[in-house]
């Protein structure tokens, strides 16, 4: 099935998709700006493909997953792993007055983007810190 879904912009995708690809078990087209992305939907393991279409300022989405998923289920995942619920530009209008603006300006639109599973961010964390 497939779905497409608009955020609040800004929100860089590509950006996010960069540093995602440092992990060699993410499958990411950068050109394509898109990535399968695993998850657990009623303890079974799925994948969905995400597609940026949108752009920085106009975010949206083309997401493609099994039939037999809980598209409900799938969009709730996704918002939690990529934070779609926080508006980043309201962020960004926070910091205006402070120290911090020129990194909100220099990284306009960079998401905050959660591991999809939580031993493989338990593993990367202990080598980064051996």
């Amino acid at each position: 099935m497939k779905r497409t879904l608009t955020i609040p912009g800004p929100y860089n995708f590509k950006q996010a998709l960069i540093r995602l690809s440092m992990d060699p078990l993410l499958q990411i087209d950068l050109k394509k700006q898109m990535m399968t992305v695993p998850l657990w939907l009623n303890e079974s393991p799925i994948t969905v493909q995400l597609q940026q279409i949108g752009t920085v300022d106009t975010p949206e989405f083309i997401i493609t997953f099994p039939r037999e998923a809980a598209e409900e289920q799938v969009i709730k995942q996704l918002s939690h792993l990529f934070h779609w619920n926080i508006n980043l530009g309201e962020v960004a209008v926070h910091f205006e007055d402070t120290e911090l603006d020129s990194i909100f300006k220099r990284f306009r639109g960079l998401p905050f983007v959660s591991d999809s599973q939580l031993y493989g961010s338990l593993m990367k964390q202990l080598s980064i810190s051996s």
